[in-house]
């Protein structure tokens, strides 16, 4: 018979599956089942969802410390002032994804760095246009082109609020990146939009799908 303490305490320890915070979802199975390959990253992980699941996704992991090397540089800052605001975001984090996340917080903070910062860095060259003929992501059209759409996928995905708050903690002091008032949403435009030379303008700090779906659809 199960003790009257560990009851106590699974119920105590018991949380909705989904708060009104969650963002990111699951492809749902009666969906994903038709092609799983349709809702699966190809070169390039973002999040804790295909996290080191793919064999094919981790060659871009030493792709994307490189990139978090070169925007601390570019903010002149160092890895720790980021990884503990970040942990401070970190409950907030877990309940922005549908699913229960079993890496622990030390993990889950470690992703959100390096993904946030490869994002950030991707967006901030892109939008500068300079880059070196060495960067495999940029100098190699195909590429470039499949990391865009991966960034597209629904669970490929870090919560837009999280992106923009890092981009607010640790840009909007020093307009490093963009040379208008500072925006997450003009960086991001360039990269989506920049290549199929549609306009550019500035988006508001919008949840994931809703961003996801001005991508998609416009």
């Amino acid at each position: 018979m199960m003790d009257a303490i560990d009851f106590e305490a699974m119920l105590n320890g018991a949380e909705a599956p989904v708060t009104a915070e969650c963002c990111i979802y699951r492809v749902p199975f009666p969906i994903r089942k038709h092609k799983e390959d349709a809702y699966t990253p190809n070169v390039v992980s973002i999040g804790p969802f295909h996290h080191n699941r793919h064999p094919r996704l981790l060659n871009m992991e030493r792709h994307k410390l490189s990139y978090c090397k070169s925007f601390l540089q570019r903010t002149n800052t160092t890895w720790d002032c980021w990884i503990r605001y970040i942990e401070g975001l970190e409950s907030h984090v877990r309940r922005c994804y549908s699913d229960t996340l079993e890496f622990s917080k030390e993990e889950l903070v470690k992703i959100i760095f390096v993904d946030s910062s490869f994002i950030l860095e991707l967006f901030c060259i892109y939008h500068a246009k300079v880059w070196s003929s060495e960067d495999v992501c940029l100098s190699k059209p195909w590429l470039d082109s499949m990391i865009r759409l991966d960034l597209l996928l629904l669970e490929n995905q870090l919560p837009f609020s999280i992106l923009q708050a890092l981009f607010n903690k640790f840009f909007i002091d020093s307009f490093i990146c963009w040379n208008c008032s500072p925006c997450f949403g003009f960086g991001s435009n360039s990269f989506f939009y920049l290549a199929s030379n549609a306009p550019i303008e500035c988006l508001p700090a919008q949840k994931d799908l809703e961003l996801n779906r001005y991508w998609i659809t416009s």
